[in-house]
Protein backbone atom coordinates (compact mmCIF):
# COMPACT_ATOMS: atom_id res chain seq x y z
CA UNK A 1 0.00 0.00 0.00
CA UNK A 2 1.25 3.10 -1.35
CA UNK A 3 -0.28 6.68 -0.40
CA UNK A 4 -0.20 9.09 -3.26
CA UNK A 5 0.13 12.58 -1.64
CA UNK A 6 -0.66 15.54 -3.93
CA UNK A 7 -0.71 18.93 -1.79
CA UNK A 8 1.17 21.75 -3.25
CA UNK A 9 5.49 21.66 -3.34
CA UNK A 10 6.61 21.93 -0.04
CA UNK A 11 3.04 21.08 1.99
CA UNK A 12 3.41 17.58 1.88
CA UNK A 13 6.65 16.94 4.14
CA UNK A 14 4.71 16.48 7.30
CA UNK A 15 1.98 13.97 6.36
CA UNK A 16 5.05 11.46 4.84
CA UNK A 17 6.68 11.98 7.82
CA UNK A 18 3.61 11.02 10.24
CA UNK A 19 2.97 8.45 7.35
CA UNK A 20 6.58 7.34 8.12
CA UNK A 21 6.51 7.14 11.41
CA UNK A 22 3.31 4.01 11.17
CA UNK A 23 5.48 2.32 8.54
CA UNK A 24 2.89 3.47 5.51
CA UNK A 25 4.84 4.01 2.60
CA UNK A 26 4.22 7.17 0.65
CA UNK A 27 5.08 9.05 -2.31
CA UNK A 28 4.63 13.22 -3.83
CA UNK A 29 3.71 14.15 -6.62
CA UNK A 30 2.19 17.90 -6.34
CA UNK A 31 -1.09 17.63 -8.42
CA UNK A 32 -1.53 21.72 -7.86
CA UNK A 33 0.74 24.48 -8.57
CA UNK A 34 0.49 27.81 -7.04
CA UNK A 35 0.90 31.21 -7.78
CA UNK A 36 0.40 34.92 -6.68
CA UNK A 37 -1.95 37.02 -8.32
CA UNK A 38 -1.63 40.81 -7.53
CA UNK A 39 -4.69 42.40 -6.29
CA UNK A 40 -3.73 46.49 -6.32
CA UNK A 41 -6.69 47.24 -4.59
CA UNK A 42 -5.99 45.04 -1.65
CA UNK A 43 -5.30 47.34 1.12
CA UNK A 44 -8.46 49.59 0.06
CA UNK A 45 -10.67 46.74 0.35
CA UNK A 46 -9.46 45.82 3.66
CA UNK A 47 -9.94 49.49 5.42
CA UNK A 48 -13.41 49.35 3.97
CA UNK A 49 -14.46 46.17 5.19
CA UNK A 50 -15.73 45.60 8.55
CA UNK A 51 -14.98 42.34 8.59
CA UNK A 52 -12.84 39.93 7.02
CA UNK A 53 -12.93 36.16 5.90
CA UNK A 54 -9.36 34.20 4.79
CA UNK A 55 -10.63 30.94 3.46
CA UNK A 56 -7.10 28.84 3.31
CA UNK A 57 -3.55 29.66 4.48
CA UNK A 58 -2.36 30.23 0.95
CA UNK A 59 -5.14 32.80 1.15
CA UNK A 60 -3.35 34.26 4.28
CA UNK A 61 0.57 33.98 2.91
CA UNK A 62 -0.33 35.46 -0.10
CA UNK A 63 -2.36 38.57 1.14
CA UNK A 64 -0.01 39.29 3.20
CA UNK A 65 3.09 39.55 1.46
CA UNK A 66 1.19 41.95 -0.56
CA UNK A 67 -0.29 44.04 1.87
CA UNK A 68 1.77 43.90 5.36
CA UNK A 69 -0.35 45.78 7.45
CA UNK A 70 -4.05 45.01 8.60
CA UNK A 71 -6.21 47.16 10.56
CA UNK A 72 -6.37 46.21 13.98
CA UNK A 73 -10.25 47.35 14.48
CA UNK A 74 -11.64 44.74 11.90
CA UNK A 75 -12.95 41.09 12.93
CA UNK A 76 -11.19 38.65 11.30
CA UNK A 77 -12.30 35.19 10.18
CA UNK A 78 -10.85 31.62 9.49
CA UNK A 79 -12.34 28.83 7.28
CA UNK A 80 -10.73 26.39 9.34
CA UNK A 81 -8.27 25.85 12.55
CA UNK A 82 -4.96 26.02 10.23
CA UNK A 83 -6.26 29.00 8.45
CA UNK A 84 -6.81 30.46 11.82
CA UNK A 85 -3.32 29.50 13.36
CA UNK A 86 -1.47 31.27 10.02
CA UNK A 87 -3.42 34.32 11.03
CA UNK A 88 -2.11 33.99 14.58
CA UNK A 89 1.32 33.45 13.22
CA UNK A 90 1.20 36.72 11.81
CA UNK A 91 0.09 38.53 14.99
CA UNK A 92 -4.07 38.44 13.61
CA UNK A 93 -6.65 36.85 15.98
CA UNK A 94 -9.55 35.58 14.07
CA UNK A 95 -12.37 33.60 15.23
CA UNK A 96 -13.09 30.14 13.27
CA UNK A 97 -15.81 27.54 13.40
CA UNK A 98 -15.37 24.11 14.56
CA UNK A 99 -15.62 21.07 12.41
CA UNK A 100 -16.30 20.28 9.44
CA UNK A 101 -14.70 23.01 8.38
CA UNK A 102 -16.96 24.48 5.49
CA UNK A 103 -18.88 27.51 4.36
CA UNK A 104 -21.87 26.37 5.92
CA UNK A 105 -19.82 25.89 9.35
CA UNK A 106 -18.37 29.85 9.22
CA UNK A 107 -21.53 31.52 8.51
CA UNK A 108 -22.67 29.94 11.88
CA UNK A 109 -20.07 32.50 13.00
CA UNK A 110 -22.03 35.90 11.85
CA UNK A 111 -24.63 37.87 13.24
CA UNK A 112 -28.85 36.50 11.42
CA UNK A 113 -28.70 40.52 10.21
CA UNK A 114 -25.64 42.06 8.30
CA UNK A 115 -27.18 44.86 7.22
CA UNK A 116 -24.90 47.25 5.95
CA UNK A 117 -21.83 45.81 6.78
CA UNK A 118 -19.08 45.26 4.54
CA UNK A 119 -17.45 41.69 4.28
CA UNK A 120 -14.31 40.58 2.79
CA UNK A 121 -13.59 37.42 1.46
CA UNK A 122 -10.00 36.94 0.73
CA UNK A 123 -9.65 33.67 -1.52
CA UNK A 124 -8.11 32.13 -4.79
CA UNK A 125 -9.21 33.18 -7.76
CA UNK A 126 -12.62 30.93 -9.16
CA UNK A 127 -13.34 30.09 -5.56
CA UNK A 128 -16.73 29.03 -4.45
CA UNK A 129 -19.77 31.23 -4.25
CA UNK A 130 -21.56 29.95 -1.33
CA UNK A 131 -20.11 32.02 1.42
CA UNK A 132 -20.02 34.88 -0.32
CA UNK A 133 -24.15 34.40 -1.20
CA UNK A 134 -24.88 33.87 2.19
CA UNK A 135 -23.42 36.32 3.40
CA UNK A 136 -25.48 38.12 1.27
CA UNK A 137 -28.58 36.88 2.25
CA UNK A 138 -27.65 38.04 5.82
CA UNK A 139 -27.50 41.64 4.22
CA UNK A 140 -23.83 41.79 4.22
CA UNK A 141 -22.02 43.83 0.82
CA UNK A 142 -19.80 41.16 0.05
CA UNK A 143 -16.18 42.01 -1.57
CA UNK A 144 -13.76 39.61 -2.51
CA UNK A 145 -9.21 39.71 -2.86
CA UNK A 146 -8.48 36.91 -5.31
CA UNK A 147 -4.49 36.84 -4.31
CA UNK A 148 -3.79 33.44 -5.75
CA UNK A 149 -4.40 30.97 -8.76
CA UNK A 150 -4.51 27.31 -8.82
CA UNK A 151 -3.31 25.60 -12.16
CA UNK A 152 -2.36 21.68 -12.78
CA UNK A 153 1.48 21.62 -13.51
CA UNK A 154 2.89 19.95 -16.89
CA UNK A 155 3.01 16.08 -16.30
CA UNK A 156 3.30 13.33 -19.47
CA UNK A 157 0.49 11.72 -18.06
CA UNK A 158 0.99 8.51 -19.28
CA UNK A 159 4.39 7.88 -17.89
CA UNK A 160 2.98 9.05 -14.54
CA UNK A 161 0.24 6.71 -14.30
CA UNK A 162 2.90 3.89 -15.10
CA UNK A 163 4.92 5.22 -12.12
CA UNK A 164 1.99 5.43 -10.07
CA UNK A 165 1.27 1.66 -10.78
CA UNK A 166 4.64 0.70 -9.91
CA UNK A 167 4.67 2.59 -6.73
CA UNK A 168 1.33 0.31 -6.27
CA UNK A 169 -0.05 3.55 -5.03
CA UNK A 170 -3.86 2.28 -3.46
CA UNK A 171 -4.79 5.69 -1.51
CA UNK A 172 -4.87 9.34 -2.71
CA UNK A 173 -5.36 12.48 -0.77
CA UNK A 174 -7.13 15.03 -2.86
CA UNK A 175 -7.82 18.32 -1.63
CA UNK A 176 -9.28 20.42 -4.79
CA UNK A 177 -11.48 19.07 -7.57
CA UNK A 178 -8.70 20.09 -9.86
CA UNK A 179 -7.09 17.05 -8.80
CA UNK A 180 -10.13 14.60 -9.55
CA UNK A 181 -10.55 16.29 -12.79
CA UNK A 182 -6.76 15.62 -13.42
CA UNK A 183 -7.48 11.60 -12.87
CA UNK A 184 -10.64 11.44 -14.84
CA UNK A 185 -9.20 13.75 -17.93
CA UNK A 186 -5.72 11.91 -17.82
CA UNK A 187 -6.42 8.26 -17.88
CA UNK A 188 -8.32 5.93 -20.35
CA UNK A 189 -9.31 2.40 -20.65
CA UNK A 190 -7.19 0.15 -18.58
CA UNK A 191 -5.50 2.67 -16.78
CA UNK A 192 -8.95 4.80 -15.99
CA UNK A 193 -10.19 1.31 -15.06
CA UNK A 194 -7.08 1.22 -12.39
CA UNK A 195 -7.99 4.53 -11.43
CA UNK A 196 -11.55 4.22 -10.73
CA UNK A 197 -10.73 1.14 -7.73
CA UNK A 198 -8.08 3.91 -5.99
CA UNK A 199 -9.38 5.18 -2.70
CA UNK A 200 -9.74 8.37 -2.55
CA UNK A 201 -9.85 10.71 0.66
CA UNK A 202 -11.52 14.03 0.45
CA UNK A 203 -12.28 16.72 3.07
CA UNK A 204 -15.38 17.67 2.36
CA UNK A 205 -18.89 16.00 1.00
CA UNK A 206 -18.74 18.66 -1.47
CA UNK A 207 -16.08 16.70 -2.69
CA UNK A 208 -17.37 13.35 -1.89
CA UNK A 209 -20.14 13.87 -4.12
CA UNK A 210 -18.53 15.11 -6.96
CA UNK A 211 -16.16 12.36 -6.80
CA UNK A 212 -18.91 10.09 -7.23
CA UNK A 213 -20.43 12.10 -9.94
CA UNK A 214 -17.31 11.47 -11.58
CA UNK A 215 -16.77 7.82 -11.54
CA UNK A 216 -14.58 7.00 -8.34
CA UNK A 217 -16.20 4.08 -6.35
CA UNK A 218 -13.87 3.94 -3.66
CA UNK A 219 -14.14 7.94 -1.88
CA UNK A 220 -13.86 8.49 1.93
CA UNK A 221 -14.38 11.35 3.67
CA UNK A 222 -11.91 13.03 6.43
CA UNK A 223 -13.13 15.50 8.92
CA UNK A 224 -10.62 18.14 7.21
CA UNK A 225 -8.18 19.09 4.92
CA UNK A 226 -5.38 19.16 7.60
CA UNK A 227 -2.85 16.19 8.29
CA UNK A 228 -4.54 14.86 11.37
CA UNK A 229 -7.96 14.37 9.61
CA UNK A 230 -5.83 12.70 6.55
CA UNK A 231 -3.72 10.88 8.98
CA UNK A 232 -6.84 9.27 10.81
CA UNK A 233 -8.67 8.66 7.82
CA UNK A 234 -5.32 7.05 6.17
CA UNK A 235 -5.34 4.94 9.34
CA UNK A 236 -8.82 3.23 9.19
CA UNK A 237 -8.06 2.58 5.55
CA UNK A 238 -4.59 0.86 6.21
CA UNK A 239 -6.62 -1.62 8.79
CA UNK A 240 -8.78 -2.75 5.95
CA UNK A 241 -6.93 -3.29 3.49
CA UNK A 242 -3.93 -5.05 5.63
Amino acid sequence: MTVLLTRPQGLNASLAQSLSALCVSSIETPLIEIHAVQDKQLQEKAWRAQRIIFISPRAVDYALNQCSFWPEDKSYYAIGQATQARLAHYGIQADAPDAPYTSESLLSCFDDDLHECEVLIVRGVGGREKLGQGLQDLGAAVTYAEVYQRCIPQFDRATLCTFWQEQQVSIVQVTSAMILEFFQQSFKNADWLWAQQLQFIVPSPRLLQRAKQMGFMHVHLASGADDVAMLKQIQRLSMTTE
